[in-house]
């Protein structure tokens, strides 16, 4: 995937986080986002093999930049019902996270609050930039 098409999938993917996931105060599955991106770019292969952590590091450092909560934090490991490692690793990066990478305690703590956070600020009146948006998906789906 080039870089404009990565561009695209990223919008794409935070702007469906932001109003059909967040807005809402829900979580979603990293299987629900393959099945989402897979149906809204009619994807052959899998969409793991397009970097999904990649999409939402990428996604929650835009985020942090805007010094708005981390959006990824919305979508869960089914089994554990917490975001995985990737997660976690890139909070501590960023300086918002100091706890452990394995301790489950420190790492439910530091989801539930984060959780909440985006919660509270995607749930207001979020409206989202969408020209962009739509420029890069006319432009992809006219290849």
């Amino acid at each position: 995937m080039d870089e404009e098409e990565h561009s695209i999938v990223r919008l794409s993917l935070a702007s469906h986080l932001t109003l059909h996931v967040a807005s809402k105060g829900e979580v979603c599955t990293y299987s629900d986002i393959s099945r989402y991106l897979k149906l809204q770019f009619d994807l052959k292969e899998e969409p793991m093999s397009i970097s999904l952590a990649g999409l939402l590091g990428d996604i929650s450092v835009e985020e942090n930049k805007q010094e708005n909560p981390l959006l990824s934090v919305v979508v869960v490991n089914k089994e554990t019902k917490i975001p995985g490692d990737g997660f976690f690793k890139l909070a501590k990066d960023l300086g918002l996270y100091d706890g452990s990478l394995i301790n489950r305690e420190q790492k439910d703590a530091f989801y539930i609050s984060e959780l909440n956070k985006a919660h509270s600020f995607w749930g207001r009146d979020y409206d989202p930039e969408w020209s962009e948006y739509l420029r890069l998906k006319k432009k992809f789906e006219g290849r």
